[in-house]
C-alpha cells in the first residue's frame, strides 16, 4: 500500500475516529465562546489550494465561535483556540504541499486537567469532522501527516 493511501486511510479512520469522540452535545458541553480578542483574518498568500484551504479553516472556526488567527496563512498556519468550561483549547494547523498533494499537520495544546479527561480531544474531533467536510465540499483533497510540525 503507497504511502499517500495509508494517509488517507489514516486521515479518515482519524475523522470518524474524532466523530465518535465528538458525540452529539460538545458544543453544549464545552460552553460559551466569548474572546476578549478579536479574531485575525486571513493575509491570503500566493498558493490557491491553501489559501483555500486556511479559508476553510476559518469557516468552520467562525462556525462554532472560536477565535482564530491567521495571519501566517501565506505559510498555510492557522491556530484556532476554543473554550472548555472557559478554559483554552488550542489547534495549530498547516496546509502543506507534499508530493503532489494537499497535506495538514497539526497540534493540539491544552490544560493537563483538561487532557486527563480529554476535552481538548473532543473538541479537536469536532473541528476537524466539520474540516474534513468543509474541504471536500470546497473541492479539496486533504492528507494528514502526523510526522509533520504545524
Amino acid at each position: 500500500m503507497s504511502a499517500r493511501i495509508s494517509a488517507v486511510i489514516g486521515l479518515a479512520v482519524l475523522a470518524s475516529s474524532f466523530a465518535v469522540q465528538a458525540g452529539a452535545g460538545v458544543e453544549e458541553q464545552m460552553g460559551p465562546q466569548v474572546f476578549s480578542e478579536p479574531s485575525i483574518e486571513s493575509a491570503g498568500g500566493d498558493d490557491p489550494k491553501i489559501v483555500t484551504a486556511v479559508e476553510s479553516a476559518v469557516a468552520v472556526a467562525r462556525k462554532y465561535q472560536f477565535r482564530y488567527d491567521a495571519s501566517e496563512s501565506p505559510k498555510g498556519r492557522v491556530v484556532v483556540t476554543a473554550l472548555w468550561k472557559g478554559r483554552p483549547v488550542t489547534l495549530t494547523m498547516r496546509f502543506f504541499w507534499k508530493e503532489g498533494a494537499l497535506y495538514v499537520a497539526s497540534m493540539l495544546s491544552q490544560p493537563g486537567d483538561l487532557s486527563l479527561k480529554k476535552r481538548g480531544e473532543k473538541i479537536e474531533g469536532l473541528y476537524y469532522r466539520e474540516l474534513s467536510a468543509e474541504t471536500t465540499q470546497r473541492g479539496l483533497q486533504l492528507y494528514g501527516d502526523p510526522n509533520e510540525r504545524p
